[in-house]
């Protein structure tokens, strides 16, 4: 039993690891597609200073968006890893990782049906599968980062007695 324990604390210290090195990607990832050419259309044309006001918004928003993206998965990592590391935790992170995986299961069936209907005209086909194969990685990860801990929390009650 101390075995499995172990193992599920090596496991749950990786997929912390992964959620952090994860998060990073996904700033990445936002960075490029705005580098490669905004890939939304704000719809106003009229007056360069409204335009410029609402690119600022726009952007000001998405940045706020993935700081608190990076803040929560670095967050899930850290208490993940702590926790893989015999350190107990709240289970607040876990409900923050069911959270996070939602979200992201909610994002990929987004893109799934934008790529359906036409909407992801500035992507290529081997782009989106690749976002979409990462996303789903990752929202794969979380769930293992879950089940993991719930293993080790379980294992270490029936050890202590």
């Amino acid at each position: 039993m101390e075995k499995e324990l172990r193992r599920n604390q090596i496991s749950l210290v990786m997929c912390g690891t992964g959620v952090i090195l994860l998060g990073v990607w996904s700033v990445l990832k936002v960075m490029l597609y705005f580098l490669a050419g905004p890939p939304i259309e704000l719809g106003i044309e009229e007056d360069p200073k409204v335009v410029l006001i609402a690119e600022i918004v726009v952007f000001g928003l998405l940045g706020i968006l993935m700081v608190a993206d990076v803040w929560l998965r670095v967050s899930i990592g850290r208490a993940a890893r702590a926790e893989g590391m015999g350190r107990p935790q709240k289970s607040r992170y876990l409900y923050l990782t069911l959270f996070v995986a939602i979200i992201s299961i909610l994002g990929l069936v987004y893109s799934v049906w934008l790529a359906l209907t036409g909407g992801l005209t500035n992507q290529s086909r081997l782009d989106f599968a690749a976002s979409c194969a990462v996303d789903l990685i990752s929202t794969f990860l979380l769930f293992r980062l879950i089940a993991a801990a719930k293993r080790v929390r379980r294992l270490r009650e029936t050890l202590e007695g």
